[in-house]
């Protein structure tokens, strides 16, 4: 973990039968709260410290089934639950106003909870961001939730799951990143689990983009957007479609010669640029 300004630290909240866990860090006048992506956790964000922390508070959260969160309920979690999350924090924090961070599913939950903390929101970070153009293997979050449910009994049994992604694999509908990145975000029973219990929940994450580019029109933020040109999990065209229909919005984009796994200190001078135009 990398030193910041004022040290992180580690707070929980108790919503509902969950307890969630966030790390604040940061000295600035503004509030970030930060949404990270799949298998990652809220220390993920640590690493932007440097570009982030004397401009921004950051409120960074550990997501359902993430990190050191509790999320004690059979039930999935919705867009609403993390808004109220957040919200809950904002209070708890003092914060009135706050801007929005997300990585890759991070980034599309950002996207729908934006319509409920609308006019608390000041400012959107999109960092290889989901839910606007992503690969077509990942519609398959869409399928009936019977069928889920009969995938998701590799969760004990992988043996054929691991057949099908190496098929897959070979047959290049995945490219050889999404079939190594697959494989080992699934190689534990843990791991296997969160998957399930993350695919449930998101599936039901399915604003159209042009809902929320009406929203943003109507409702005019500054949008930073990063995305990476060799991504072939969010595709870097991502970035023109933010560009060319958020018209009211002032949208900054970056395009780092990376591929989806770019979070990390490097990222910082990018960041620290895009703020500073």
């Amino acid at each position: 973990m990398l030193d910041t300004t004022v040290p992180a630290q580690s707070q929980t909240i108790a919503y509902k039968e969950a307890v969630v866990h966030y790390l604040k860090f940061g000295n600035g006048a503004k509030a970030l709260f930060a949404l990270h992506g799949y298998a990652d956790s809220a220390e993920l964000y640590v690493q932007l410290a440097p570009s982030l922390a004397t401009k921004y508070t950051i409120y960074s959260i550990d997501l359902p089934y993430h990190g050191e969160t509790k999320w004690r309920t059979n039930k999935p979690f919705s867009a609403q639950d993390i808004s109220n999350v957040v919200a809950a924090i904002a209070l708890k924090e003092q914060v009135e106003h706050f801007s929005l961070l997300g990585y890759s599913m991070g980034g599309k939950i950002v996207l729908e909870i934006l319509p409920l903390l609308l006019l608390q929101v000041e400012e959107l970070f999109l960092i290889a961001s989901s839910g606007i153009i992503v690969h077509p293997v990942y519609q398959l979050i869409y399928l009936p939730l019977p069928i889920i449910r009969f995938i998701g009994k590799f969760v004990q049994h992988p043996a054929l799951f691991f057949k099908s992604l190496l098929l897959m694999r070979k047959i290049k509908i995945i490219s050889p990143f999404i079939y190594h990145f697959s494989m080992r975000l699934t190689e534990t029973e843990e791991g296997r689990q969160r998957l399930l219990d993350t695919w449930i929940a998101m599936r039901k994450f399915k604003t159209p983009f042009e809902t929320t580019q009406a929203i943003l029109n109507n409702n005019p933020k500054t949008v930073y957007v990063i995305v990476g040109e060799k991504d072939d999990i969010v595709l870097p065209k991502t970035a023109s479609v933010l560009k060319n229909e958020l018209t009211k919005c002032t949208v900054k984009v970056a395009r780092v010669n990376r591929g989806h796994l770019m979070v990390n200190k490097r990222l910082n001078a990018t960041i620290t640029d895009l703020l500073s135009e």
